[in-house]
């Protein structure tokens, strides 16, 4: 190799991959990670391989430049493997990679506020009822998330429900009657499965159509970051690679092409105002939905300064028809019976 080349390797290493990765990794063994310490470390070897192949073909192909200029394929193998790895830690199909009881459990001991949301209800489910939701029509992902809830309540009362209910959609006209009856009956529900034995319970409800008129507020911050990029009327969030977690999601839009804020973005439009430092949040939710969301919204939430042990993610395998209320709890217990 040529002292050029040298040069250049050393330029992009320098760029790319922090000197002080191994020190973060270090520091990291003694505290929480999203990801847990086995997960960090796999996914620092499948990094370290991809930086070598990246490296090669930055020094022969001058149209590297960026994230976005590598081959999908290095991005397939980083998914491939990592898909393998959630495995281990999955139980009958519901997925804890993302969640440490442990630390859930210290933050609701300290008397730290936790909020779960496992209900997420989406208004196009449930035109055909005119958006009146009960018992009777609740959607598979909806009913497992409510008696998760209920579940979980049981365990921990400490714990605050919350549900960001999607009173829009891209797909269909939604009129006021029908979103009204949609907003009431979803409360209704949260309500109903997060009281105990006749006794209120703490809860939240918030429309997204309200998170989308916050969303604004949201990127003007991540503008000042430097991490906003625009394309005619899309909005993209772009990181760079040094402080990026997850190399797959550098870039990603928050937009679709006529400007309309997407899920992603009206999701984290919710985290925006809340205190990091003291707020703990953890979701149950569907993996196939909503598992690359989650992992885009803690890139933003890594800008926002939030810490791993203040957020945590239980996904499953909604399409699986093993999967159930019943069998999502029973996960759930065998779980929580390592800390209580």
């Amino acid at each position: 190799m040529n002292n050029e080349a040298v040069n250049r390797q050393e330029i992009w290493l320098e760029r790319i991959f922090p000197t002080d990765f191994d020190t973060r990794l270090a520091t990291l063994a003694a505290q929480e990670t999203r990801k847990t310490l086995e997960g960090f470390r796999k996914y620092k070897l499948m990094k370290d391989r991809v930086k070598s192949e990246v490296v090669r073909d930055a020094i022969n192909n001058k149209n590297i430049k960026s994230i976005r200029d590598i081959p999908e394929n290095y991005k397939t193998e980083i998914s491939r493997e990592i898909e393998e790895f959630d495995r281990h830690y999955s139980i009958g199909g519901v997925y804890f990679l993302y969640c440490h009881f442990h630390s859930i459990i210290e933050h609701l001991r300290t008397g730290k506020r936790v909020e779960l949301e496992a209900f997420r209800p989406r208004i196009e489910n449930y035109i055909d009822s005119n958006g009146i939701i009960t018992y009777d029509n609740l959607k598979k992902e909806d009913r497992i998330g409510l008696e998760a809830t209920r579940f979980l309540k049981s365990i921990f009362p400490e714990i605050i429900p919350v549900s960001i209910a999607f009173d829009l959609s891209k797909s269909i006209e939604v009129k006021p009657n029908i979103k009204n009856n949609f907003l009431k009956t979803a409360e209704k529900m949260l309500s109903v499965y997060s009281d105990l034995d006749d006794m209120k319970s703490e809860y939240f409800l918030t429309p997204a159509s309200v998170l989308s008129s916050r969303v604004s507020e949201l990127i003007g911050k991540l503008n000042e970051l430097k991490l906003i990029e625009k394309d005619s009327n899309e909005i993209f969030f772009s990181s760079n690679l040094d402080t990026v977690e997850d190399i797959r999601f550098l870039r990603f839009p928050l937009s679709d092409e006529r400007g309309r804020w997407n899920d992603l973005a009206i999701n984290a439009a919710y985290f925006y105002e809340k205190d990091k430092n003291q707020d703990t949040y953890f979701c149950i939710l569907p993996k196939k939905q909503y598992y690359s969301q989650e992992d885009k919204l803690w890139e933003i939430l890594l800008k926002l300064d939030y810490i791993p042990e203040k957020y945590h993610n239980i996904f499953y395998d909604l399409e699986s028809d093993s999967i159930t209320p019943e069998s999502v709890i029973e996960a759930l217990k065998s779980k929580l019976s390592m800390f209580i």
